[in-house]
């Protein structure tokens, strides 16, 4: 599990779209779409989209670090 699956996750838990999600994290719809697609988000789009799902940046790495160790 990566980034984009705990996106994918929380979209779901609070049933948002993606542009939902972007317009709550302050960043483009774009950048969500990037996520999703695998790409590498940078900080600015981590911050954003921890702070829509109301949590740190650092909680929101530790949670997609630890479930991709549990996957693997």
């Amino acid at each position: 599990m990566n980034i984009a699956t705990v996106v994918r996750v929380g979209m779901r838990m609070r049933h948002w779209s993606a542009l939902k999600l972007a317009n709550e994290a302050g960043v483009t719809d774009q950048s969500i779409y990037n996520v999703l697609d695998g790409r590498t988000p940078n900080i600015n789009t981590l911050a954003g989209i921890a702070r829509a799902f109301d949590m740190e940046t650092s909680e929101l790495i530790s949670i997609a670090e630890e479930a991709a160790s549990q996957a693997a």
